[in-house]
This record gives structure tokens, sequence and C-alpha cells, in this order.
């Protein structure tokens, strides 16, 4: 659909993904990409069309004023052009079809602050047809986290049918990064409760039974992905702050038992099989309190 409403769900999904996360501070930076060509259209040469200046333009907040100046002199304007084209554009209101997505986008519940229209903003991409916008988190100052914008005509360019589209594209190293750096991922602890070690070839169908155990008693288990040394898996159990590792060797297996080491105290336990899951429940209360 060309609908502006379609515009405005995209933006609204993308802001309470970003908010679901817990960025303290969310910016959108919002556009018309039709505003640009007609705006910019003017400014065009013969050796440089609108696209070119549009992608110039695009490395504002990156380069600053006077290196995109420089830039679009570069390309062929004189220098009283380039000032006036950044000057024009700087200046240009807002179009009728983002001022209906941003009212939509509000009705959305997006809050308005979030929104903020920005007449420069490129989109350096030339596929672009309509509205664009960029994610920032101004904590994380290391440029947009998410982009996106309307292509009405990209899937019929890369041979498909003629479909409208409009979408999204989330920067997730980006967003990661910034969510580690700001501590929304605690690193301190992991999601798995329990490592199960491989002891040998021999005793490993009983460790992968003892974790399917574990797994279906509600407890978060890791199986160690391999047959390595002993204390090399405790130690990958330490670095993962995995609170028990359990242990099945030839002795356990023999015994139809399991031994369950406690990573922060050391303490060691050997229950049987069957009591397994009720033993390591009890500990990771107690881990609790």
């Amino acid at each position: 659909t060309t609908s502006p409403l379609a515009d405005a769900e995209i933006v609204a999904c993308t802001y309470f993904a970003f908010k679901n996360i817990g960025y303290p501070t969310i910016q959108i930076k919002i556009n018309d990409r039709q505003t640009l060509f007609k705006t910019l259209k003017p400014f065009e040469t013969e050796q440089m069309d609108t696209f070119s200046i549009i992608q110039t333009v695009d490395k504002l907040d990156k380069q600053g004023k006077q290196d995109v100046i420089q830039e679009l002199v570069d390309k062929g304007l004189n220098a009283e052009e380039a000032e006036q084209a950044l000057k024009t554009i700087e200046g240009v209101p807002i179009s009728e079809n983002l001022r209906e997505i941003i009212g939509a986008t509000l009705d959305l519940g997006v809050p308005e602050e979030v929104l903020e229209y920005t007449p420069t903003l490129a989109r350096g991409l030339d596929y672009y047809t309509g509205m664009i916008f960029e994610v920032f988190v101004p904590e994380y100052p290391i440029g947009s986290l998410a982009g996106g914008g309307r292509y009405d005509r990209l899937i019929e360019q890369l041979g498909g049918p003629n479909i409208p589209a409009t979408g999204i594209a989330f920067g997730f190293d980006r967003m990661v990064d910034g969510a580690i750096e700001l501590g929304l991922i605690p690193l301190s602890d992991s999601s798995a409760q329990v490592l199960v070690t491989i002891f040998d070839e021999e005793s490993a169908p009983y460790s992968l039974k003892i974790a399917n155990h574990l797994r279906q008693a509600g407890i978060r288990t890791e199986v160690y992905p391999e047959m390595d040394k002993l204390g090399k898996q405790m130690k990958t159990a330490d670095q993962k702050v995995v609170p028990f590792v359990v242990i099945a060797g030839p002795d356990e297996v023999r015994q139809n038992a399991v031994t369950i080491r406690n990573m922060r105290t050391g303490e060691q336990e050997t229950p049987k099989m069957e009591a397994v899951a009720e033993v390591l429940r009890g500990k990771l209360r107690e881990n609790e309190t």
C-alpha cells in the first residue's frame, strides 16, 4: 500500500522496539525524500545530478557544513551555489505527506518529542521514494542505530512485481553494543543455570539425557558442545557465570548419579539421577536468597 498509515506503523513499531529494550532516550529524525528532490533539483548541473547532491547532503551530520559545501564545490557547484543549496534545504517546510505520517504516528502512541523533522536527512541510498527516517540514542552517540523509509519502486527494480513498500532496517550490532554500554544487557549473569559437561565419548549419551531431564524440569541448561578437558569446561562455566556444573563421568554412569558442583563455593554433591532436578531447584532457590 501507498497509504501513509503504513509509514506511520513502521515508525511506531520501530519506536516501541527501541523503547522495550530500554534505551533512555530515543530520537527519530524524519524527512520526505520527495521534498529533497524538489528542493535540490534546481541546483542540478551537467556534472552532478540531484541524487549526487543528496548523497553529499546526507553527510551533513557526520562531516559538518563546511566539508559538505566543499564536496559540493568539488562536484561542480561554486561556493555560493553550494551554500545556497544547503540554506534552501534547511529552511524547507514540512510536506503535507509527512505531516500526515507524523500525525498518525502520534496517534499510535509515539511521544511528540521523539520525532524531529530534519529537512537535511537524506538516507544516501537512491531507491527511497517518500518518507525516510533514522533512529538515534543520544546517550550512545555513534550514529544512527536503525533507518528506513518508503521505496515504492524497489521490488520492481529488483525484478519482482510492482508493489509499493515501506520498511525499517535495524542496526543489530550497534543496538547490541549500545545496550551493553548503557547497562541494558547485564553481562555478569548467564541465562543458563546449569552447564552439563561432556566427560568422554562413552559417557556423552548419559550427559545428554541429564540435560534433557533438567530442561524438561524447567531448569535452563547448557551442554558443553564438545569433549574437552574438564578444567577447560569448568573455566567456561566460570567465565559465563553459570552457577552450577553437572559432571557425569564413568563413576556417575555406573551409579546412575550425577555430581553437582557449586561454582561459587566449590562444594559438590552426588545425588541419584532421578533426584538431580529437585536438588538443583533447591540449590538455585538458595542462590537467589
